[in-house]
């Protein structure tokens, strides 16, 4: 291994150690897995999806309390919205720990996969940006960025999910499209979203790929029947129903619906955790802009050669993730995790070619991502600071229009007009 790898490697175990350090953790959001994951273990399935009928974010099921306490999860308990697959398959770990270790183990996993994360789009889809200050410097700007500090305060299990995702797409233009398609299956049975890749690939004609995608969710799907029950199942898909009718106008919730909401709805609800209706036309606008992500996205790499080592960057990949995030009705500020491939992307190709309008963006994207952190402590400064609620929304629109650019700039003379991306599968 060369000396800069281990360097690279050093620096990312440091930042690993950093973010477990300096961020607290209260696990908030990891209760519902820790919860439901018990509930499974006393035969209490059937309060699994338990939730309070006049607030989206709290569960008063004494079935749930009595749970909570014995597993000491002394915090406030969040309704279980995701697959019974999931808790099913934590009972080793839920059945021989309280809380408090569960809460950590699950901590070191996030800080882990996020550095992985960082690791995967610097080793196969830069040139510069691998090096041990580059990384270096990412993980500074990192540390304390609101959606990572957000995801290790309430141990948010997305990071998991969204560096399996990458894989998929990495394994996919690997030409390793039965893995591509377990790993993508995997990880839209609990974070549905990612699912919309799956038309990328088809339009990319990696159709193996897509192919192992439907296999792997019907043996996914068939084994939460058979290890959960029917019952659990059905519950999970009513569940799933009512929360996609659901629009949560709150500060933290980044999504396009919820930037479009507070346009039109007063100041004070537009901060709140206030639970409305998700129309129908939103929700239509939602899941064609979802659809027009993927479409534009492969309609970019297809007019891109993909090399067999999968070392060409995945602009139109990661476009079409970003907008599974953003035009999603619900987009809490830890799913603009994301921001940091296109970040990666954008720096390395301001360090080959000089770019002010990309150098603009990345400084931009960085800042908008922050934008709550920042302006709290410019607040403590007593420094004027503009009214700006969903930096993360804007962060993730630059970052698509930086990619596009990225895209543009890769089509430029270097590239023949009609050459188009062979078949990987």
């Amino acid at each position: 291994m060369k000396r800069s790898t281990w360097q690279i490697a050093l620096v990312l175990v440091l930042f690993v150690l950093a973010l477990l350090k300096i961020n607290s953790s209260s696990g908030t959001d990891l209760t519902a897995s820790f919860v439901s994951c018990r509930l499974i273990r006393a035969g209490e399935i059937s309060h699994l999806y338990s939730h309070d009928q006049t607030s989206f974010n709290l569960i008063s099921d004494p079935a749930w309390q009595r749970a909570a306490s014995i597993g000491g999860a002394n915090t406030q308990l969040v309704p279980f919205v995701q697959t019974p697959l999931w808790p099913y398959v934590l009972q080793p770990l839920c059945g021989s720990m309280q809380f408090s270790a569960f809460n950590e183990l699950f901590k070191v996993t996030l800080a882990l996969c996020f550095a992985a994360l960082i690791w995967v789009t610097g080793r196969y889809w830069t040139t510069r940006f691998f090096r041990p200050q580059w990384v270096l410097l990412m993980a500074i700007l990192w540390v304390r960025a609101d959606p990572l500090r957000e995801a290790m305060e309430l141990t948010q299990t997305h990071a998991i999910f969204v560096l399996l995702t990458v894989l998929a797409i990495l394994l996919a233009r690997l030409n390793r499209p039965v893995w591509a398609g377990i790993l993508l299956a995997i990880s839209a049975q609990v974070k549905i979203t990612p699912a919309a890749i799956v038309l990328y690939w088809l339009l990319m004609k990696q159709r193996r790929a897509a192919l192992s995608f439907v296999l792997a969710s019907v043996v996914l799907f068939v084994s939460t029947m058979l290890l959960v029950g029917r019952a659990a199942t059905v519950d999970y898909l009513h569940s799933m129903a009512r929360v996609s009718n659901v629009l949560l106008l709150a500060g933290g919730n980044q999504s396009m619906a919820a930037w479009w909401m507070g346009l039109v709805s007063p100041k004070a609800q537009a901060l709140t955790f206030r639970e409305l209706q998700l129309g129908a036309a939103l929700k239509f606008l939602c899941s064609g802009l979802t659809i027009a992500s993927a479409i534009l996205g492969a309609y970019l790499d297809r007019r891109l050669e993909v090399h067999a080592d999968g070392s060409t960057a995945p602009y139109g990949a990661i476009l079409a993730l970003l907008g599974t995030t953003i035009f999603a009705p619900i987009a809490w500020n830890h799913y603009y995790l994301i921001l940091v491939v296109p970040l990666i992307l954008v720096l390395d190709e301001c360090l080959g070619r000089r770019s002010y309008p990309l150098l603009g963006l990345f400084v931009s994207i960085v800042a908008l991502a922050s934008s709550p952190n920042l302006l709290r402590h410019a607040g403590y400064l007593h420094l004027p600071v503009p009214d700006l609620v969903r930096g993360q929304f804007y962060a993730g629109l630059l970052a698509m229009a930086a990619l596009y650019l990225l895209y543009r700039r890769r089509r430029g003379p270097t590239c023949s007009p009609g050459r188009t991306a062979p078949e990987s599968g």
